[in-house]
């Protein structure tokens, strides 16, 4: 009789100490959750800002723009593109990255056609850089 009353025992304490550690766990998770922060707000504020920015900075480039927040980077970044043109006949196109908030040009890629290199422009926060290497690089902040 002792031994089944003692069985049954190691059987509640098992039970009990298997749902004390996963209350354990999801309590953790929760916690780890609360200091993830708020991607969708963050992604609200920065097309608000991109709003006000946007607009002139393409304006001042003859293009357009476009924002993205990025989790990866935890910025909000404006992409404002535009092509260079002689009368009707397209000599170029460039893109410029900036950061929303700070308004600080990040990345720079202005090519003109045929290739140039007095005229090509292109430069990473590392310095200047290959124009298809600052278009990549663009293409990345603006994705991740």
């Amino acid at each position: 009789m002792h031994g089944r009353m003692l069985e049954g025992m190691l059987k509640r304490a098992t039970l009990l100490l298997l749902a004390a550690n996963t209350m354990a766990l999801g309590q953790k998770a929760q916690s780890e959750n609360d200091h993830k922060p708020d991607t969708w707000q963050k992604m609200k504020d920065c097309a608000a800002q991109a709003e006000r920015v946007g607009p002139g900075e393409a304006e001042i480039n003859k293009g357009n723009y476009v924002n993205h927040y990025s989790p990866k980077y935890d910025r909000c970044f404006v992409k404002i593109s535009w092509v260079i043109r002689q009368g009707e006949e397209i000599k170029g196109q460039g893109a410029r990255l900036v950061d929303a908030f700070e308004h600080d040009t990040i990345a720079l890629s202005q090519t003109t056609f045929p290739p140039s290199e007095s005229k090509n422009v292109c430069f990473v926060p590392s310095g200047i850089v290959g124009c298809s290497e600052a278009k990549d690089f663009i293409s990345e902040h603006m994705r991740n």
